[in-house]
């Protein structure tokens, strides 16, 4: 008995697909490297390779406590003009008080061995507080600071020069302490090998290759 033509075709074409080779599965693609964290960042408006001055405002005296109150809040009423009330604040405080901040001065120049190592040392004062660091922080403390000192009476004056020395200083020392333990991050980050420079690729992609290149003469 003759099979139907379309029979056989098919049968034919079964026959030749259980035959033919079978294609290869795709091999896995090789895991890349994982990506290395990023660099630890300087606290804002800081710079990554220059530190901030550290705090003169400690184990003062008492005049030198408000006689260094005194510069900062000088300072705040040079610097700081969005702060609209520290001027006058300010110049009412030195009215208020200029017999107390004369003595302080007085004091204060006497706790150096010459006039130099004074003028020496307000420098570095001055320098502190106009830190752009920690402005913002600064100069509205600064500002309530002043209207306080002028109403604050004579002879309570010591006492609140020591409190509202450390709330002025208090930004600058907050960015210090941000800036120490981002430096302490960073050495932490490049003695993990973070900091190294590696190349990541795939190697089902790049091939190794027997052509040898001569260098040019």
């Amino acid at each position: 008995m003759l099979r139907p033509p379309l029979l056989v075709a098919l049968a034919a074409v079964a026959l030749l697909s259980g035959c033919a080779p079978r294609a290869a599965a795709p091999e896995p693609a090789a895991a890349l490297p994982p990506t290395p964290p990023a660099p630890p960042q300087p606290p804002p408006g800081g710079m990554a390779d220059q530190p901030p001055l550290p705090t003169p405002n400690r184990g003062l005296s008492p005049a030198a406590t408000l006689w260094h109150l005194r510069a900062g809040l000088n300072v705040a009423a040079l610097q700081c003009t969005q702060a609209d009330g520290i001027v006058p604040a300010y110049n009412r405080l030195l009215s208020v008080h200029s017999r107390a901040l004369a003595r302080a001065h007085e004091a204060v120049v006497d706790e150096h061995a010459n006039q130099l190592a004074y003028d020496r040392a307000m420098t570095g004062l001055y320098n502190y507080f106009a830190q752009p660091t920690g402005r913002d922080g600064f100069c509205g403390t600064a500002e309530e600071i002043a209207v306080a000192a002028a109403a604050t009476d004579t002879a309570a004056l010591p006492g609140f020069a020591a409190t509202a020395l450390a709330d002025l200083d208090r930004s600058f020392t907050a960015y210090h302490a941000a800036w120490t333990d981002y430096r302490a991050r960073l050495v932490a980050w490049r003695a993990s090998g973070s900091g190294i420079p590696r190349i990541a690729y795939d190697p089902a992609v790049f091939l190794a290759s027997d052509i040898v290149i001569a260098p040019a003469e």
